[in-house]
């Protein structure tokens, strides 16, 4: 027995080394294997900073130039090959607010951070919010102040106004380079191109080329004869056409692979691609090559199981820094994903207020979401003062990628509904129908929808105060037999009282108002006049009010305004609002 426990020893210990040596040897391989990669370079800042037109100096090209409107309104990804043999991806991302969602999702899947700020305009609203992206997901930035050739360009003044917002480049003191470039004369290209790359060299971006790929989905669109084509950009390892990959909790095959628009079998780290395989894809989805079909499902299906038993959780993001640890750790809790979908009312509820119901057709998925998320701006700015919610409902019936074809007439037929298109085609039996209405622009999209709700607005009644007095003795006249009408005796402390057709009274007792209606009966010693000005009495009465009024009670003479011109949006909200309180002001001298 003695023997057989000192053999058994000598086996374990033997198997312990050979294990020790065999894990020591797979991490001299994996080291051994794990090479640089190009840096995915992401360009974010204001709206007309000139992202755009830098990128396409970078490239030689000219993207803005095929945008409607001459603005971003979609996010793209392209290689930049130096002279030098050095390989940069850049993503470009739309500066305009209503695309926020792109934005946050461009900084999550880059390495290095390229800020744009223009130097004749310095630092402005979409400049602060991608500033805080990037210090929230601690993403290394290269400043580039653009548009230096201009008279009114102040590089000293930009630097000045990024250190209230953390960021601190090296002419003021602090460890964040920045670069001086003209997109038109291209100064200031090359070094903004070594500066990117000495980052990328420092932060040390490595990849395996050996390992199964992960990607992040940038967006994605509907292309007839195609289906859905997702665009992405490579994070780790490498694709080959047919790899079975998972996307949140859906499986497919990766098909039609293209790189900087070519056919490719093959996609490799840092590389942005578009592909087929797999409908239902989202923005910000993370994608995994994995070895076989049968693994593919046993994860989808267990992050179908965790949606249902967690709704508040989203299967599709995993954490990116253990994704290569999938096979093994692909039943933990997954992240919460940022951006949040509006939830669709039920078409047929709450029939009393008048309702505007579309149904929104887009060519990327991306738009869609910015379409939503800028009426949703839109609408919350619209309430005025006081108000809880709007006299009027807009209900999104379906959202959907590809073109306007004859389902989605038969859709707006049956719930009376308008169809908003935004840069997608019209099939031929949507050509002729006047309820489908065709944008490239997405703002003139979200201010026609807008226009649409303002006409169904009910008109709306305000009281503008006028004047006010105090109850000084009150009366009761008998007009027959037990039955009385009361009637204040009044000074007018401010303003005027008028018995017009437009003007009521408003009853206050306590700081609380009992009553409010138009005058019945207006004198002075027994004349009836239209009108008492500050400091006279008069006796009145009120229609509606029958109980005895109370010496003490303060009275208010009220302006009603029918109002039939309000206007729904960020701008024409301001605008009421500022009627309103020059009205107010107005009513108290």
């Amino acid at each position: 027995a003695r023997m057989k426990n000192k053999k058994n020893k000598k086996k374990k210990n033997k198997s312990a080394k050979l294990k020790s040596k065999n894990a020591a040897a797979d991490e001299q391989d994996a080291h051994q294997s794990t090479l640089s990669r190009p840096p995915v370079v992401t360009i974010l800042g204001h709206v007309n900073h000139g992202k755009t037109t830098l990128l396409d100096a970078l490239r030689g090209g000219s993207t803005a130039a095929n945008e409607a409107g001459n603005i971003t309104q979609h996010v793209s990804a392209f290689l930049v090959e130096r002279p030098t043999g050095e390989t940069l991806t850049f993503l470009d991302t739309p500066g305009h607010a209503a695309f926020a969602g792109i934005r946050q999702r461009g900084a999550k899947a880059t390495d290095v951070a390229v800020l744009v700020v223009a130097a004749d305009e310095g630092v402005q609203e979409q400049t602060k919010e991608a500033i805080t992206y990037l210090t929230d997901d601690n993403v290394p930035m290269v400043v580039a102040f653009t548009k230096v050739d201009k008279r009114s360009a102040n590089v000293a003044r930009c630097s000045q106004q990024l250190t209230m917002w953390g960021v601190f480049v090296e002419s003021t003191g602090g460890d964040v380079p920045s670069v001086e470039v003209c997109a038109h004369t291209k100064k200031g290209l090359d070094d903004l191109l070594d500066t990117i790359l000495l980052f990328s060299e420092e932060a040390d971006i490595k990849n395996n080329p050996d390992h199964m790929g992960e990607a992040v989905v940038l967006d994605c669109k509907h292309i007839t004869g195609r289906g859905t084509v997702t665009t992405a950009v490579a994070r780790w390892g490498h694709f080959q056409q047919g790899d079975n990959i998972v996307v949140a909790d859906k499986v497919g095959k990766l098909r039609q692979v293209h790189v900087n628009g070519k056919m490719s079998s093959i996609v490799t780290a840092s590389q942005p691609f578009e592909f087929t395989g797999v409908d239902d894809v989202k923005p910000g989805d993370y994608i995994f090559a994995v070895p076989n079909a049968q693994q593919a499902r046993k994860i989808a299906h267990k992050r179908c199981v965790q949606k249902e038993l967690h709704p508040e959780l989203d299967a599709a993001m995993l954490s990116e820094g253990s994704s290569q640890h999938l096979y093994q750790k692909h039943d933990q809790e997954e992240q919460n994903r940022d951006e949040d979908e509006d939830e669709e009312d039920d078409p047929e509820a709450d029939n009393a207020r008048p309702q505007l119901r579309v149904i929104l057709k887009a060519d990327v998925h991306g738009s869609l979401e910015a379409i939503q998320h800028q009426l949703k701006l839109e609408l919350e700015a619209s309430l005025l003062e006081g108000e809880e919610q709007l006299p009027v409902d807009l209900t999104i019936i379906s959202s959907a990628l590809g073109s306007i074809g004859e389902a989605d007439l038969r859709m707006a037929n049956e719930f009376d509904a308008q169809i908003y298109g935004f840069d997608v085609p019209r099939e031929a039996a949507s050509k002729t129908a006047e309820n489908v209405h065709e944008f490239k622009v997405l703002y003139s999209l979200v201010d026609h929808i807008l226009e649409q709700m303002s006409r169904m607005l009910p008109p709306t009644r305000r009281h503008i105060s006028v004047g006010s007095g105090e109850v000084l003795q009150a009366f009761e006249i008998s007009v027959r037999r037990n039955v009385t009408i009361p009637v204040a005796g009044l000074r007018v402390e401010r303003g005027v009282f008028h018995k017009k057709r437009n003007f009521e009274v408003a009853i206050k007792r306590d700081g609380q108002t009992l009553h409010v209606g138009p005058l019945a009966s207006l004198k002075i010693h027994q004349e009836k006049v239209d009108q008492v000005g500050k400091g006279k009495e008069c006796g009145l009465q009120v229609v509606g009010w029958d109980q005895p009024f109370l010496a003490g009670d303060v009275l208010e003479c009220v302006e009603v305004v029918v109002d039939q011109t309000r206007k729904l949006g960020r701008d024409a909200s301001a605008k009421q609002q500022h009627m309103q309180h020059q009205a107010f002001i107005k009513s108290r001298r």
